[in-house]
């Protein structure tokens, strides 16, 4: 039997900048917003279904941890320039960013970990004067320790 344990995480932060020019009747306004939302859960004792011979030990099924995370986040930050004498505002530069990456550790041994991960980000401008931009990666990280 395993024992199952989950954790939860929720940020929010936010901010708020402004800047008055006096000589050309402006204010430049900066706000960033972002949102991030994360579970994970570590199964303790898991056997995996096959056999793998460690040293010249007989073949035994490994009882070690897995532990799961998922995080999403998103971000929206922009620049808005306010003409007061005009009543006209402008977005100058900005971004709205969505991320999520979910991953996979398993404790092999004391001194063996295996890690599945993958990472996609997407990135939106909020001026037309550069393009969407989306990122992903992902792969296996094999981890030894040579101390005990």
């Amino acid at each position: 039997m395993f024992d199952l344990r989950m954790t939860y995480k929720f940020e929010w932060k936010k901010s708020r900048n402004l800047a008055l020019s006096l000589t050309d009747f402006q204010v430049v306004e900066s706000k960033t917003e972002e949102f991030t939302i994360g579970l994970g859960y570590r199964v303790k004792g898991l056997k995996l279904p096959f056999d793998i011979k460690i040293g010249k030990k007989k073949d035994d099924k490994l009882e070690n941890d897995l532990n799961f995370k998922f995080d999403l986040s998103v971000r929206d930050d922009k620049t808005i320039q306010h003409v007061l004498d005009q009543d006209v505002s402008l977005a100058t530069r900005g971004t709205k960013s969505i991320r999520w990456s979910p991953s996979i550790d398993y404790a092999v041994s004391k001194q063996l970990n295996v890690r599945l991960f993958f990472d996609r980000s997407k990135t939106i401008p909020a001026t037309t004067a550069s393009y969407p931009i989306t990122n992903s990666s992902g792969g296996v990280m094999i981890r030894f320790a040579l101390t005990q």
